[in-house]
């Protein structure tokens, strides 16, 4: 799932399969450990962004004690300094170089039924994980994503990784529309 952004869905009106996910979103609020949704950040270089990503998880309209944030060291600067500010978050760390590597290891460190990753530089709007939420359990999607806004790039900054997922996504919603409206 794409961070800095949400899912371009609506919840819809009350159906079974909504009414599962609010028993399952109720589960974790009645005393279970187990969380919904484990966000994995996989991190290396500067925590300075890391804080602004932590601080828009925590704004989250999802509950906190439904989601777990897991942030994977491979390679911080003073992580456990900035980490100390937040005690909700797990820190496990990663030897093995590459934020592939990082995702494995927090993806085997995952307790949540969904999986969601964003990346230290990403601000989540506050909807993120409830928008994810709704099309994972009201659709038959296996997969989501979302828009990604570069706030305070120019178009020509962004690097060729930048540009493609903002292609994808700009070029997703027409898609969409004129499937929906035929």
């Amino acid at each position: 799932m794409a961070a800095g952004s949400t899912v371009d869905v609506q919840p819809p009106a009350t159906t079974p399969e909504s009414a599962s996910h609010d028993s399952r979103v109720r589960r974790a609020g009645i005393g279970l450990k187990v969380p919904l949704v484990s966000v994995v950040i996989p991190g290396r270089g500067s925590v300075d962004t890391l804080a602004l990503c932590l601080e828009a998880l925590r704004q989250q309209t999802v509950p906190g004690s439904d989601f777990e944030v897991i942030v994977v060291d491979n390679g911080l600067e003073d992580a456990n300094g900035l980490l100390g500010r937040f005690p909700e978050v797990t820190v496990v760390r990663e030897e093995g170089i590459g934020s592939y590597a990082a995702r494995n290891r927090g993806l085997a460190q995952a307790r949540g039924e969904f999986v969601a990753f964003t990346d230290t530089d990403c601000t989540p709007a506050p909807e993120w994980l409830e928008n994810a939420l709704v099309a994972l359990t009201t659709t038959d999607a296996s997969l989501v994503g979302g828009r990604i806004a570069f706030v305070g790039t120019s178009e020509h900054d962004l690097n060729c990784y930048e540009r493609f997922e903002q292609m994808m996504f700009d070029w997703a919603r027409p898609r969409r529309m004129i499937d929906e409206r035929g």
